[in-house]
């Protein structure tokens, strides 16, 4: 049996869309990735938000309306830099919640660290326990973290995967240590900005109001549901030969964990370049990844025109159902 590829093309010419996945930055590393991808407004339709030093929920201002809300201390000033939700957590993420309503709830962290890990789990709990589907996503730590930060990400996961349906770790170059092998200077983007990348391209494949293939919101959904350990790879790359080098990036083992990512129940690979692409390049880039993962894979292709990627190609892999939090 083949690998399973799914595509939607879909001609409508619409920017309306039904669904809503909000973005929350927990602990310093989280913040900071959240704030940047909020600076670039690479989404602007979608809300973001951070966890602060003194746990409080903080709306970036423009993410939404002002809504009435039953918590008193929500300021309604909106010419600060941003709204505090509650003082409580607790009660700042259950108004949150009411007015976002939120399809996936997107948290993004590092759980090597306490601040990321402990107000994660809480946010994680409380969205569960709403029935919101939630995704965590983390940056890999690199062999230079040393091994106890690998092994405090591990036991951070393990504790996360119980409460959250994924938890997507984003490789880096930074993470491998090869020699030559890797060391492609058109690859080599800092964990925040390949983490950023990852949020956006996820994204982009379901929002994009212009694209050449989107893949359906549930197929979205279907490749996060279950998702239990998980791993992304992104790769800026300016000839299709040096493509392999971003799968290879992709297939190799988590830091923490000896999963096989050729083993994914689901991969969604999302494929961004200039209007002058060559077709040949994706069905290159697709023909490589199927050589090298499992035939019962199903694998979600979408593709998307940025003129601003010059001659260039952004690929961005996305694997899930890797294992579960018991073999961690």
């Amino acid at each position: 049996m083949g690998t399973k590829y799914k595509f939607n093309f879909d001609l409508l010419d619409s920017k309306i869309f039904w669904f809503r996945i909000p973005v929350m930055g927990v602990g310093k590393a989280g913040r900071e990735i959240v704030t940047e991808f909020d600076r670039q407004s690479l989404h602007k339709e979608v809300e973001c938000s951070i966890i602060n030093d003194e746990g409080q929920l903080v709306l970036y201002p423009g993410s939404l309306p002002i809504i009435p809300s039953p918590i008193d201390n929500i300021s309604a000033d909106t010419s600060v830099d941003s709204e505090y939700w509650s003082e409580n957590l607790e009660n700042g993420f259950q108004s949150y919640i009411a007015a976002t309503v939120p399809d996936i709830l997107l948290i993004v962290t590092d759980p090597g660290f306490e601040d990321g890990k402990e107000q994660s789990l809480r946010i994680a709990r409380m969205a569960h326990s709403l029935d919101i589907l939630t995704v965590v996503i983390a940056p890999e730590p690199s062999k230079s973290d040393g091994q106890d930060q690998i092994d405090r990400v591990g036991k951070g996961i393990a504790q996360l995967l119980p409460v959250a349906n994924s938890c997507i770790m984003v490789k880096n170059i930074e993470c491998f240590g090869r020699g030559d092998e890797l060391t492609n200077e058109e690859m080599q983007d800092s964990p925040a900005e390949s983490t950023i990348h990852v949020i956006n391209d996820m994204l982009t494949s379901v929002l994009s109001s212009d694209p050449l293939v989107r893949i359906d919101f549930n197929d979205l959904v279907s490749l996060v549901y279950h998702g239990g350990v998980s791993t992304a790879f992104t790769g800026t790359v300016s000839a299709v030969g040096h493509t392999d080098r971003v799968l290879e990036a992709f297939l190799s083992p988590l830091s923490f964990t000896d999963y096989s990512t050729q083993k994914a129940k689901k991969i969604l690979s999302v494929i961004t370049g200039s209007e002058n692409m060559n077709f040949k390049d994706i069905v290159h880039i697709n023909d490589s990844l199927q050589c090298r993962i499992s035939p019962d894979t199903e694998v979600l292709l979408s593709i998307h025109v940025d003129d601003t990627m010059n001659e260039e190609l952004r690929i961005t892999f996305i694997g899930t159902g890797l294992g579960s939090f018991e073999d961690i």
